[in-house]
């Protein structure tokens, strides 16, 4: 039986600035009942205190009016290329079925990529060396830079075709005995199981901006909180937990203006099974602010 961890419903509030917020919460656990310890270490390191668990099945997701274009990606090679529309560096082109658009990334030197002693918990520090730890750390903040925030996911989060080429090419950073659980929560239409953020509530209301110079992601910045290791079914595992704060490039009446997101972002990892880092659960908490008032129609 399958245990989905602090499942809330998306819901809508009024921010402080007036405008309309979507809640979006979720945590899987990646593992069975008898598991839960991992609920703890990456629950830890988000500041969360461990909720009762419930279960969930997950539902199948909607299909388009139409088929998009089959996603591709042209890769870049060296360093990164730049783009006068963000500040970020560029992994590459890539398209979501719906258009094209520069995908970004996270350079080596970001303040992110840099584990911060006081955030090592004695649980991690015990179980892998410093080196490990940094590598994970530079794994997790790469994954969240270019896939949780940035993936073709994020406004194309239904399209099957999408669906299928994004898990193509990211199922080898999941650990396998997670393949299975992960690949459903891919497939499946439930926005309370963002293994990576995905744009459920723009609902055809708007859209991100596309063309061969144009990012998704405007600005971005991560920060590591909390690093913190454990052992479930026999892995070491390491839970790093990152605050992040982005604004997108929305697509209202023709014109681009931000759509802003601070979250609560935390992956577990274990480079145990394959001798390179692999996620085995997650936490995310999105705060999104719709671009300009069409979230609240």
């Amino acid at each position: 039986m399958l245990v989905y961890i602090s499942i809330e419903l998306a819901t809508a509030s009024t921010s402080a600035a007036g405008g309309n917020m979507v809640n979006i919460a979720a945590h899987k656990s990646g593992l069975r009942v008898a598991a839960l310890g991992l609920t703890a270490i990456v629950l830890a390191a988000s500041g969360c205190a461990a909720p009762t668990a419930r279960e969930e099945k997950p539902r199948s997701s909607s299909t388009p009016s139409s088929t998009p274009e089959t996603p591709k990606t042209t890769p870049t090679t060296g360093q990164p290329v730049s783009s006068s529309n963000t500040a970020l560096p560029i992994k590459g082109l890539t398209n979501d079925g719906k258009g094209e658009y520069l995908q970004t990334t996270i350079s080596a030197d970001d303040p992110a990529m840099k584990v911060i002693p006081e955030t090592v918990d004695p649980s991690a520090s015990e179980r892998f060396t410093a080196d490990e730890i940094q590598d994970a750390q530079r794994f997790i903040a790469t994954f969240i830079a270019e896939e949780t925030i940035d993936s073709i996911l994020n406004a194309n989060p239904t399209d099957r075709t999408t669906i299928d080429a994004w898990w193509s090419r990211n199922k080898d950073k999941v650990e396998p005995s997670n393949l299975d659980e992960f690949y459903a929560d891919v497939h499946s239409a439930d926005e309370n199981k963002p293994l990576v953020m995905r744009g459920f509530f723009r609902d055809g209301k708007y859209d991100l901006m596309y063309g061969a110079s144009q990012p998704h992601v405007i600005d971005r910045t991560l920060t590591p909180t909390s690093v913190k290791g454990g052992e479930v079914n026999g892995l070491k595992v390491v839970g790093i937990n990152f605050d992040a704060s982005y604004n997108l490039a929305a697509n209202h009446n023709g014109e681009q203006v931000p759509e802003t997101t601070t979250a609560t972002i935390s992956y577990t990892v274990t480079n145990e099974v394959t001798g390179h880092w692999q996620i085995t659960g997650y936490y995310s908490h999105f705060n999104t602010i719709p671009a300009g008032d069409i979230g609240s129609r």
